[in-house]
């Protein structure tokens, strides 16, 4: 019968002494418990889902024919009209591009939200590793001095001890991959949060100034200079992101 002692202090568990009976077979059994993983981490590849949202944004900007904008200014343009058609364009893929990085925000905070949630299984795992480990041992010292034991319940203790190890293992190789996955996890959200706190924000406000200018943006100006600079910023980030 495995033996209750009172436990030393008001949060350490009772020991137990492991015999080759029911009760200690039935104790084995319910010692395996097992922490379930957040369901999105068998149904979402989020760093695989930010890297194509990301080419998708790359495209869109690279699509995004600014010189043809800035070219359509001219007295001819006005005259024709070309200089309206090319500014509704221009919003029009403003507005576009807005989206994109609005769904790659969303991809980021998923997977936040899915790094946030193997975290906390990673801590319930290793919350209950040491008091695995001491089970297994107490489980390998019973099995070790109970040669005279029935052979039968003998072979059923020894079955759950088996389990206990193979979960154990697999906890510790479970908190390795969720380490690495936090890892990588942080890098990507970490740039788009650089790209859309700083240069996206600075793309768009200096894509509404263009879009918004009552008068024509010549190339030269210092407005379509900034949209240049801060167009060209965000894509060489997010192409160096995305590759």
């Amino acid at each position: 019968m495995p033996d209750h002692q009172s436990p030393p202090n008001g949060n350490s568990p009772p020991k137990r002494r492991l015999a080759m009976d029911e009760e200690s077979i039935d104790f084995l059994g319910r010692a395996a418990r097992t922490v379930s993983l957040p369901e999105a981490s068998l149904t979402q590849t989020p760093v695989r889902d930010i890297s194509a949202a990301a080419r998708t944004l790359v495209e869109r900007l690279r699509r995004l024919n600014v010189e043809t904008l800035f070219r359509a200014q001219g007295l001819f343009s006005q005259l024709t009209g070309a200089d309206i058609e090319a500014k509704l364009s221009f919003e029009l893929e403003v507005r576009r591009i807005g989206q994109d990085i609005r769904s790659l925000q969303d991809q980021s905070r998923r997977a936040g939200a899915l790094r946030h949630a193997l975290r906390a299984s990673r801590e319930q795992i290793l919350a209950g590793r040491d008091r695995l480990e001491r089970i297994i041992a107490a489980g390998k010292t019973a099995l070790s001095t109970s040669a005279d034991a029935d052979p039968f319940l003998k072979s059923r203790f020894e079955r759950r001890l088996d389990n206990l190890v193979t979960l154990h293992a697999s906890n510790e190789l479970t908190c390795r991959q969720i380490e690495m996955a936090d890892q990588s996890l942080s890098l990507v959200i970490d740039r788009v949060e650089d790209v859309a706190t700083v240069l996206a924000t600075l793309w768009q406000r200096d894509a509404l100034a263009v879009a918004q200018s009552a008068k024509p943006v010549p190339k030269s100006s210092e407005l379509a200079g900034a949209f240049i600079r801060s167009h060209d910023q965000l894509l060489q980030k997010l192409f160096f992101d995305a590759a």
